[in-house]
């Protein structure tokens, strides 16, 4: 049986992609007239739609649809061959990657993104064989877990959102996952209600099954967005990998309708007196040494609460005679980014009033090498239950959500906030202070951080949050 070469299939497909590329730009280059907004969104519709059947047909091996193609082909070649054989399939095969390329251009061309594909005739990268969506999430889950940049709660959520998205598809191969296919998606995540497996009424339901049903509270904004970042994640390893050619959810998450810093509050100075003067902190009756330092720390040093939860006494130190805490990411510790790698200075409040490194000197001396013992490592790491202690901790004081809200966190907003009241305390300090990328060339990739010293001097020492803690001093733990 006759076969033919690499070279020779791969110089049939030249041709034809030659003469479909001037095809293309002799198109748009004669149109009469502009085209209108909707002949304009028919066009696109057109392709994805398209584009999605090719895809479909490649991960299927499918090649009934092409196959009168490459018969007119090999006739205008010259050329013999059995549809059984290697070279006929090969064909089929390479000329769908090569419809898929052609489409893709052109849809780069309809959304004025040309960058010289179709003037120069480059081929856009080659796709293997489609895998599908179970395999795929597999594999992504797999090099994330090897690379150490999931814990187990972010795992979990992934998890969850990527399953969504296969319960809403099913499990279909990657790369007939097209842009409509993802704005049908979004749009079904709008209608989905919030915390859907926490309700009893959805819990045994099929997503397309809730669809059906006038959900009262559905997902918001935040929750839609994550639900596509995160397909957006999987797709970017799917296209690195070859399997995808373009990462269909890029760009689809709704616009928000409020800043980043109207979705949490900080604590105001009542929410404060309110937490400081409660009974336990008034008659020094917390349950756990931790129920009286973390709110303490979290209010002066803007940490977020997992970096006080796992702390260890050893990252309490001294650098450059400045006493401070070494958030770091040393052995089970996880930090956010390598931004949130830092000293931030102990408040002399703290120090001296609280007599804070008596307290690590008590715990030292009991042989214990964590700053909150009792606290113990659990699938979302240290924090998880000074988290929900906290939750229902400001709810006994009285905290009132108004539209935002308030939690742990709000510390972290509450420093941030006073310090940027203060004119003489410089926006990349504060940014340092927080684990923050300082968004600046010159400060950030040039500029050296900030001395202890300096830090302590120029920011802590400046923190004034209007509020008496002075009975304080009278309920610390000792240790």
């Amino acid at each position: 049986m006759k076969e033919l070469t690499q070279q020779q299939i791969k110089s049939i497909l030249d041709k034809r992609f030659k003469e479909i590329l001037e095809d293309i730009e002799w198109n748009r280059v004669m149109r009469t007239r502009p085209m209108t907004d909707e002949e304009h969104d028919d066009h696109l519709e057109i392709l994805d739609s398209h584009m999605a059947d090719a895809r479909q047909q490649l991960g299927l091996c499918n090649y009934r649809e092409v196959s009168p193609t490459v018969d007119q082909l090999l006739q205008g070649h010259q050329i013999e061959l059995e549809k059984e054989s290697f070279s006929y399939k090969k064909l089929c095969r390479e000329l769908l990657k090569l419809n898929l390329k052609l489409m893709e251009i052109e849809k780069h061309s309809a959304l004025g993104l040309d960058d010289g594909l179709a003037v120069n005739a480059k081929a856009m990268p080659e796709i293997e064989d489609s895998e599908y969506l179970s395999t795929v999430v597999e594999k992504y889950v797999q090099e994330q877990e090897k690379s150490g940049n999931w814990t187990e709660k972010t795992k979990a959520e992934f998890l969850a959102c990527l399953n969504l998205l296969k319960d809403y598809h099913g499990d279909i191969p990657v790369e007939s996952i097209d842009f409509k296919a993802m704005r049908e998606y979004k749009e079904a995540l709008m209608r989905l209600p919030a915390n859907l497996k926490k309700h009893p009424q959805y819990r045994d339901k099929t997503i397309h099954e809730i669809l059906e049903i006038d959900v009262p509270e559905p997902m918001s904004t935040t929750t839609v967005n994550k639900y596509m970042n995160r397909a957006s994640s999987l797709f970017k390893f799917a296209v690195r990998n070859g399997y995808m050619t373009i990462n269909p959810a890029e760009g689809m998450q709704l616009k928000k309708t409020k800043r980043d810093d109207e979705y949490r509050d900080a604590f105001s100075k009542n929410d404060l007196e309110k937490l400081f003067n409660s009974k336990e902190y008034i008659e020094g009756e917390h349950r756990s040494d931790y129920c009286f330092w973390m709110p303490i720390l979290g209010l002066f040093t803007g940490c977020r609460l997992e970096e006080l939860a796992q702390l260890h006494l050893d990252d309490i130190k001294e650098s450059e005679g400045v006493w401070v805490f070494d958030i770091n990411n040393e052995g089970a510790k996880k930090v956010k980014t390598k931004a949130s790698l830092r000293l931030v200075p102990i408040h002399p409040f703290i120090l001296d009033n609280l007599q804070f490194l008596q307290y690590v000197e008590g715990l030292k001396s009991r042989g214990f090498d964590r700053l909150f013992p009792e606290l113990a490592q659990r699938r979302d790491g240290y924090g998880q239950t000074a988290s929900k202690w906290f939750g229902r901790y400001k709810r006994r004081c009285g905290i009132v959500e108004n539209g935002k809200k308030k939690d742990f966190h709000s510390f972290r907003h509450t420093f941030a906030n006073t310090l940027k009241q203060i004119h003489t305390v410089e926006p990349v300090m504060i940014s340092e202070l927080l684990g923050h990328e300082v968004d600046s060339m010159t400060m950030g990739r040039y500029g050296k951080r900030y001395s202890p010293q300096v830090l302590l001097e120029q920011g802590i020492k400046k923190l004034d949050f209007g509020v008496d803690l002075g009975h304080l001093q009278m309920s610390r733990p000792t240790k």
